[in-house]
């Protein structure tokens, strides 16, 4: 089950901190317009956490996990538009105390969706789960700030979202030993890395989707990963 992550969809403003976190719209309705040709349907941490731990059969032939960190407005605007085209649906990963600003982490003005703007993508069969409160490196991070970073944004957007969050993402991608506890302390069933995840439910890898990139072989990348 390859598990792909985006985060802006559109074009970077000039002098744009991390350009390289756009995809171009032209790109991303490409790829969904390719994995809905090649037979792929969306699904959602709950088919993965089921392959995983009970070896339950995914719900389709060619299940693919399609995530997005740090809730952009671009999701919202661009992303969901084209992904309702072919019945696709996302899990979107939350920064509680940025939503509806601007990513203080990124010292760039791109919007964060608003909370209306994330129970629409709620109510139209998406995903929800935490990118921590703030966004900090967690390997930096004292088990006090730990625990605080990821009890406390899951319980409020529990809250706020009515809605059980046992999912989660690290800012970054970073994780280590202490972080991986962490997480599984505070509740959450899954915890999504990039690359570098080791396969454990803790730190689950996925493939960032970059503009330039093959995206064949970025898929094929992607699968591969999923092995772990």
């Amino acid at each position: 089950m390859p598990v792909l992550t985006y985060h802006k969809i559109g074009t970077p403003k000039e002098g744009d901190s991390h350009p390289r976190t756009y995809l171009s719209e032209a790109s991303f309705a490409r790829q969904m317009k390719i994995l809905a040709f090649l037979g792929y349907q969306t699904v959602s941490p709950v088919d993965l956490l089921a392959l995983k731990v009970a070896q339950t059969k995914p719900p389709c032939r060619k299940p693919i996990l399609l995530t997005f960190d740090d809730a952009s407005a671009t999701v919202h605007a661009t992303a969901w538009p084209i992904m309702k085209r072919y019945g696709f649906t996302g899990t979107v990963f939350i920064t509680y105390q940025t939503i509806g600003q601007s990513p203080a982490w990124d010292n760039d003005t791109h919007a964060l969706m608003s909370k209306s703007q994330i129970q629409e993508l709620l109510n139209s069969g998406w995903t929800l789960g935490s990118h921590t409160l703030t966004h900090p490196s967690l390997t930096a991070q004292s088990p006090p700030r730990l625990d605080d970073e990821l009890i406390r944004a899951r319980k409020l957007l529990e809250k706020d979202f009515s809605c059980p969050v046992p999912w989660f993402a690290y800012p970054y991608g970073h994780f280590n030993a202490a972080a991986k506890k962490a997480v599984s302390r505070a509740g959450y069933r899954i915890g999504f890395a990039t690359d570098f995840g080791d396969g454990s439910l803790a730190a689950i890898p996925r493939r960032t989707v970059k503009q330039g990139k093959l995206f064949l072989r970025e898929l094929w990348k992607a699968k591969r990963l999923s092995l772990r």
